[in-house]
């Protein structure tokens, strides 16, 4: 096991964060973060491993998927 650092942290996912929009009908669009390495700082911190994410924002436009 890891040793964790003085935050806690015992785990360091770095990658990309993406938005996931959640549209419903009726209600206005919702960001969540998303994406892989934010999946994994997810699934890690479930049964209490501490984890800590690192990315940084994007420069880039919105693109939708279709």
């Amino acid at each position: 096991m890891a040793e964790p650092d003085s935050r806690g942290v015992e785990f360091l996912v770095i990658g990309e964060c993406v938005a996931d929009v959640v549209r419903a009908p009726g209600r206005p669009d919702r960001a969540h973060p998303g994406g892989r390495p934010a999946n994994v700082a997810y699934g890690l911190a479930r049964p209490g491993w501490g984890t800590g994410p690192r990315s940084s924002p994007s420069s880039g436009r919105i693109r939708w998927a279709t």
